[in-house]
């Protein structure tokens, strides 16, 4: 008798962790609105919002050990577990005693595709049914970015997409300056905080940082006159960097944090002190990185100015488009407390135009 060939029509290709990738996005960077429709109702009333969301966070109470998917913190250090299912009768595998202990009675709940069948012990105002068309869209536009990011993880020198170009704001007198130079450089790594509720959109460019894209980190001086950002030496100096691995979440690492954290980490249990912890979103880069690939004599990048007058007239005959579109993504990280702001090829090209201009006078 003939072995018949392995058909693929009824293997499991998309697994459960890209269902969990689409929860995760959304609960970070979903404004309050469209968060109420994944959740079910009551659970972010009365204005809060999310501060922190743990994956896979380990539930050990009354002796009984569960991982539940998303462990969510909110701002008035409330929290609850979400549970992600394709459909509500897999959650049968974790049964009743899990549900009680972790979900029921406002403790949680599960997101679903499929409400499939009624369990006698889960309460029905403790489940969320997504619309799988926004699962299969969502898939659609994510699914060269998983894939490429999944290859990146086991091949080496695999080039994923076309290089993106990110700048991120060093400020001094907010310590990010200080922080790159004495831990980040030592360290090959970079990470940012939650943004705040009305930057919540750059945690969407955080997710995007991949193995092989370039980091500009810019600092300069305190800003005295916001019109003319453009011309005057605020911005004075970049540090250029090629990622080494791509976005990461690490709610263990110490690089970044304060001592009073560090002391609280050994004290404290997971769910507290991860609530407390500042930084949470990583890429790791090569430091120094190979200068002479952009023409560079040097590894810090000095920013030139201009008089007010000689800008204006640069600016006139447009020669300084790609430039002020370099700035402008430079002040959007900013004011997007040091978030990552994606700029252009040609802008940061213009960028080191602007430095081999000033290196020649």
């Amino acid at each position: 008798m003939v072995k018949r060939s392995r058909s693929f029509e009824n293997k499991n290709l998309l697994k459960e962790n890209t269902f969990q990738r689409y929860v995760y996005e959304q609960l970070s960077y979903s404004n309050v609105d469209l968060l109420r429709e994944l959740f079910p109702t009551g659970y972010l009333d009365n204005g809060k919002n999310i501060k922190v969301i743990i994956p896979e966070f380990p539930l050990q109470e009354n002796h009984i050990n569960h991982i539940t998917d998303f462990k969510v913190i909110l701002s008035d250090g409330s929290s609850f577990n979400i549970e992600v299912e394709w459909s509500v009768s897999k959650f049968k595998s974790h049964g009743k005693e899990v549900y009680n202990q972790y979900y029921a009675n406002g403790k949680g709940f599960i997101i679903t595709l499929d409400n499939d069948i009624s369990l006698d012990y889960i309460n029905p105002d403790s489940v969320s049914v997504i619309d799988p068309e926004k699962l299969s869209y969502w898939f659609l536009h994510r699914a060269k970015h998983i894939v490429d990011s999944t290859i990146s993880n086991h091949v080496t020198d695999y080039n994923s997409r076309t290089k993106k170009y990110w700048v991120v704001y060093l400020s001094k007198s907010g310590g990010s300056y200080k922080d790159f130079i004495e831990k980040g450089k030592k360290h090959k790594k970079w990470a940012f905080r939650y943004p705040s509720v009305s930057k919540k959109y750059l945690m969407k460019n955080i997710f995007e940082i991949m193995s092989g894209d370039i980091v500009i980190f810019i600092t300069g001086k305190y800003i005295l006159n916001r019109k003319f950002v453009h011309g005057k030496s605020f911005f004075t100096s970049g540090k250029i960097v090629e990622v080494k691995n791509g976005y990461y979440c690490d709610f263990d690492d110490e690089t970044f944090e304060k001592e009073e954290w560090k002391r609280l980490k050994d004290t404290l249990p997971k769910a507290r002190y991860v609530s407390k912890k500042e930084y949470m979103h990583y890429f790791d880069f090569k430091y120094p990185f190979k200068r002479e690939e952009f023409g560079l004599s040097e590894d810090e990048v000095r920013i030139p100015s201009y008089c007010k007058e000689e800008y204006t007239k640069m600016n006139r005959l447009g020669l300084l488009k790609e430039w002020n579109g370099f700035i402008d993504g430079v002040m959007e990280s900013l004011n997007g407390s040091g978030g990552p702001v994606e700029v252009s090829v040609d802008q940061f090209n213009a960028f080191l135009s602007q430095y081999r201009l000033s290196e020649s006078e």
